[in-house]
């Protein structure tokens, strides 16, 4: 009866190791994949067009790519998906906050940056054409495309999204999985080790799976809801996958290695 305990409690273990993960690391993919994807485009794009004839081609070039590479630019990504997902959530294309004057004040500072070198009055007219760029209406767009499409799919997702990101989810998970902890020390005493090896193996399992399958899948599905193909970032996924991989081998040398040794004194 113990070991089925054990065996439920390290099954249950791995899946939550992996939706801790999942909960930290979505909204990380979602931000960076439409940062690279769109944002960085958009609003070098936005900025270049003001300017492309005023400036020499070559120093265009560098600044276009200096201008994608501003951390400004993750922070607009970052104001511009929590409007298009209040306003999901919410059912309503309402402004939830003033998203224009957010996205126009992180603009004013990559200007301030990559500008710095051009006259005040220059930039305050940089400034004052980026201002007339309505970006409250391009999240509306955003919105309206996907919810005629895609309703009930869209509408969906944002509720597990909303979940899964949650405080409330990952304070849950943490708790049940200190318990299932507490519950196989209980049971097993140093044996313990081996069901949390288990745990960590399997979950490093689930996880590149995962990932392999956001390979594999990612820009077949993109192409087929966005009629684009883009590339969806998995930097936190490989980061964990890297730190699973770590403590399961900790875990392995911490079980085995004093068996071994007992093993050789007895």
């Amino acid at each position: 009866m113990k070991k089925v305990i054990s065996y439920i409690c390290m099954i249950l273990l791995s899946v939550l190791i992996l939706c801790l993960i999942l909960s930290f690391a979505i909204k990380d993919s979602i931000l960076k994949t439409l940062s690279d994807s769109f944002v960085k485009q958009e609003i070098s794009s936005y900025i270049l067009d003001q300017v492309i004839d005023k400036l020499d081609n070559n120093f265009i070039s560098k600044l276009g790519d200096d201008i994608k590479e501003s951390p400004y630019i993750q922070n607009i990504t970052d104001k511009f998906l929590d409007d298009i997902y209040l306003k999901l959530k919410n059912n309503k294309s309402d402004e939830i906050f003033d998203i224009d004057l957010d996205i126009e004040t992180e603009i004013n500072n990559i200007i301030d940056e990559e500008f710095s070198s051009f006259s005040y009055e220059f930039r305050e007219f940089l400034k004052s054409e980026l201002a007339k760029i309505d970006f409250d209406k391009i999240s509306d767009d955003v919105i309206e495309y996907f919810t005629s499409e895609y309703k009930e799919e869209i509408t969906n997702i944002f509720k597990i999204y909303d979940i899964i990101c949650s405080t409330n989810f990952k304070i849950i998970v943490l708790i049940v999985i200190l318990i299932l902890v507490l519950i196989l020390i209980f049971i097993n005493k140093f044996e313990t080790i081996k069901y949390i090896l288990m745990s960590t193996f399997i979950s490093f399992i689930l996880l590149f799976l995962l990932v392999l399958g956001i390979n594999i899948y990612g820009k077949k599905l993109t192409n087929m809801y966005l009629g684009r193909t883009i590339t969806i970032n998995i930097d936190l996924f490989i980061i964990s996958i890297v730190l699973l991989s770590f403590i399961t081998i900790l875990l392995f040398l911490i079980y085995f290695i004093p068996k071994k040794i007992n093993k050789k004194m007895n």
